[in-house]
């Protein structure tokens, strides 16, 4: 791939930050061997990924102003890649979110988060030589819940995952299935 002219239009919006739900879903109720195709730009993802029969993406409300992905190079002269990583903050402290912190603290899979353009960028799916691979699935880095000390505080769970890839987290233009019905 060539390199390009990158060129900036003053007065575009570059606001930070995501909107909308994170959504995840474990490795294991994804269909592996049917990977979505790939854009010819190599960072965008436009087929969809195939859920196992009555799966579907878990949706993770954040609270505004708490979410982010970002993408991080790592490693030395010649043999650098990306850890991306993605935290948001879930208020509160029910017991339904407790439950989900012990399940999803070693379960492999993937996250999408919607920027403040409309994109929505996928960690967990990598493009390695060309070839779309559900091999480099993210994991939870952390989990740090808080009942906060004062009224004033935050009370919540703060939630960082994160997943190694030879770019940045990808573009998904694919369908993000919310029903589980089969």
């Amino acid at each position: 791939m060539a390199f390009e002219d990158l060129a900036w239009v003053a007065g575009k919006q570059n606001m930070g930050g995501l909107i909308s739900d994170v959504h995840f879903v474990p490795l294991d109720d994804v269909d592996v061997s049917a990977p979505p195709a790939l854009d010819a730009d190599g960072v965008t993802i436009t087929g969809d990924i195939t859920l196992l029969a009555a799966k579907k993406w878990i949706s993770i409300y954040h609270t505004r102003g708490t979410g982010k992905i970002d993408g991080n190079p790592v490693g030395e002269r010649d043999g650098k890649s990306f850890e991306n990583m993605i935290e948001f903050n879930f208020p509160g402290g029910e017991k339904k979110v407790v439950a989900h912190n012990k399940q999803v603290l070693n379960t492999p899979g993937l996250y999408i988060g919607k920027d403040t353009d409309g994109n929505y960028r996928i960690l967990g799916l990598a493009v390695i030589n060309g070839v779309v691979t559900f091999d480099m699935p993210a994991y939870t880095e952390s989990i740090t819940s808080t009942t906060g000390a004062a009224s004033a505080d935050k009370r919540g769970t703060t939630y960082q995952a994160k997943a190694e890839a030879p770019h940045e987290a990808l573009f998904y233009e694919g369908a993000i299935d919310l029903d589980d019905t089969p």
